[in-house]
């Protein structure tokens, strides 16, 4: 067997990233890097039995070069029989849109595309061609912008997404080794001049920082930062672990089916119970977590933020210090926190809570969402505390205001970035009860969804200092 063949094999079997009868959906750029692995897919699909399907991206941004890159994708999979599909986007526009740059606007344009056809071609494996370069790139970027343990494990093996996995089966290799195995096989790819600018920050340690490193400080820098990147995964683990242990000494409320609140000893108790209810406050006790080393304590106050909330993206480490320090704060002292959640000192614990638990459950039933155009001169300086008001900037709406449920289509926009994700995918990842998603009241500005009443609301459009007029929207019950 191939030496890299062998190497491959070896890193798939060992993080189990294939498996027999997997029906894979594999992106493929036609560069270097995605050839590699459509080929390494190829020549493993009679071993697992697989079913492949290759998904080709044009960006719209490189117009003559994006279409070479196409056809020859194209080709590559005739050649190989491997089903072809090309998804175009229009990534400039798109980024205008949702005031994010290129290379953002790019990616979750891509995963978006990647999640969609997944689930509309039940494919059960994602295949991404990350390398072993990628990763300690990543590493150092996260460390650049103030990472934790977390970015300093860099890109996983897999990790889910929505009802499939998505794998890095080369990410065990280097750039080197990819163009090594690909002149041996005399197999040809295409490469992105985007690739050699420097425009985007990590193209920035790719072109510049990295060849330094290597030819000044070690030649086997990539490796290096690749054992610290499995040394932090382990670490991580290991944390993991011994939180899990510590959470089932929380004190967990749920929310049922219709929205009554009841109490769960422990939160580890899970099982049936994180399938029949949801999450919405959670106390731990000072005696708890002051006995804890300050490390597991903000790995605990995490993960039970995290099981209220139901992502960590906009949680920062202040969020997380804010929070412990809560247990040494005077009694009523509270905390606004991402996700509309809220933290609170009582007498002997901090309460973590969703400041919507009740309103979600009863969107469905006899709902109706109102709004109102006023000059921002004529509010109050005081933004509404109430969950069932809104306020956006109405200058930033572009194509007329909607109340409806959901369309294909729909997206929203998320987080610091406003990065542009797509709502059915979050709806999943939300983890919205299917029977509810179709009947969910939406405010809506053509596709972009501005609030979902009882779970977000767009972060693209708040009221800043320049705004000057508000859109004012309200939920309320009809009659």
């Amino acid at each position: 067997m191939d030496k890299t063949i062998k190497k491959l094999s070896d890193y798939i079997k060992t993080n189990n990233l294939i498996s027999v009868g997997d029906r894979i959906l594999a992106g493929v750029s036609g560069g270097a890097d995605s050839v590699c692995l459509l080929a390494v897919l190829c020549e493993l699909r009679n071993e697992y039995g697989l079913s492949l399907k290759v998904v080709h991206i044009n960006h719209g941004i490189r117009r003559e070069t994006a279409l070479r890159d196409e056809r020859f994708t194209a080709e590559l999979c005739r050649e190989l029989g491997v089903d072809y599909e090309c998804v175009t986007g229009d990534i400039p526009r798109i980024a205008a849109q949702t005031h994010t740059g290129c290379e953002e606007a790019g990616r979750n344009f891509r995963y978006e595309t990647f999640g969609r056809l997944a689930e509309e071609g039940n494919f059960n494996k994602i295949a991404i061609a990350h390398n072993s370069d990628d990763n300690a790139e990543t590493v150092l970027f996260n460390i650049f912008r103030g990472s934790g343990l977390s970015g300093i494990r860099g890109i996983r093996p897999s990790r889910s997404m929505g009802s499939s996995w998505i794998i890095r089966p080369i990410l065990c290799l280097s750039r080197a080794e990819i163009e090594e195995f690909l002149n041996k096989r005399n197999i040809s790819w295409c490469t992105d001049e985007t690739n050699l600018e420097n425009d985007y920050s990590r193209n920035v340690i790719r072109n510049c920082i990295m060849p330094t490193v290597r030819e000044e400080l070690n030649s086997a820098a990539v490796e290096h930062i690749a054992g610290l990147s499995a040394q932090a995964a382990e670490l991580e683990e290991f944390l993991h672990c011994m939180v899990e242990e510590e959470v089932k000494k929380c004190q967990f409320s749920y929310a049922d089916d219709t929205g009554a609140a009841g109490d769960k000893a422990a939160a580890g108790d899970t099982g049936a119970t994180e399938k029949e209810f949801e999450a919405v406050s959670c106390r731990i006790e000072d005696s708890h977590i002051n006995s804890l080393h300050p490390v597991v304590q903000k790995a605990l106050i995490r993960e039970c933020f995290g099981r209220l909330s139901k992502s960590l993206k906009d949680v920062e480490n202040v969020h997380i210090g804010q929070i412990v320090a809560l247990t040494r704060n005077q009694v009523g002292r509270k905390l606004d926190l991402p996700y509309g959640i809220e933290a609170e000192k009582s007498y002997d614990a901090v309460i973590l809570r969703k400041k919507t638990e009740n309103l979600s459950k009863c969107i469905e039933n006899n709902i109706e969402i109102t709004y109102t155009v006023r000059p921002k001169s004529g509010l109050s300086a005081e933004f509404p505390k109430n969950d069932c008001i809104q306020w956006f900037d109405y200058d930033k709406i572009q194509n007329g205001l909607q109340v409806r449920c959901r369309q294909a289509g729909d997206y929203i926009l998320i987080g610091k970035g406003a990065l542009r994700k797509a709502l059915n995918r979050y709806m999943i990842d939300a983890k919205i009860p299917a029977e509810l998603r179709d009947s969910l009241l939406l405010l809506a500005d053509g596709s972009h969804i501005l609030w979902i009443p009882g779970y977000r609301r767009d972060d693209s459009c708040y009221v800043t200092e320049e705004t000057k007029t508000v859109l004012i929207a309200e939920i309320s019950k009809k009659g």
